[in-house]
């Protein structure tokens, strides 16, 4: 049927070896993604629990967005440092 060459062969496992460690360092960076983001909830509601007050769930609201969307700006940067191969443009292939 079909032949592939050593050549051909030796790339497909080059590509397969860089999607495996994508996805562990993605899997790392969304991790602490999510523990900076839910940090940042419990350092804002600790104090209003701490002094038994009512909790402003527009304030948490507003600065969990704001931790998540810098945070994804830090992920995307260091996704583009660590694996720059992932963001080039394919143009028409």
């Amino acid at each position: 049927m079909f032949k592939h060459s050593p050549e051909r062969r030796r790339l497909w496992r080059r590509c397969v070896i860089a999607g495996q460690a994508f996805h562990s360092l993605q899997l790392l960076l969304w991790a602490v993604w999510t523990t900076g983001v839910l940090s940042r909830a419990y350092l804002y509601v600790r104090p209003a629990l701490d002094a038994q007050e009512p909790v402003d769930l527009t304030g948490l609201v507003i600065h969990c967005v704001l931790a998540g969307l810098m945070g994804m700006l830090v992920l995307t940067l260091i996704e583009m440092r660590l694996e720059p191969w992932r963001f080039l443009d394919g143009g028409d292939v």
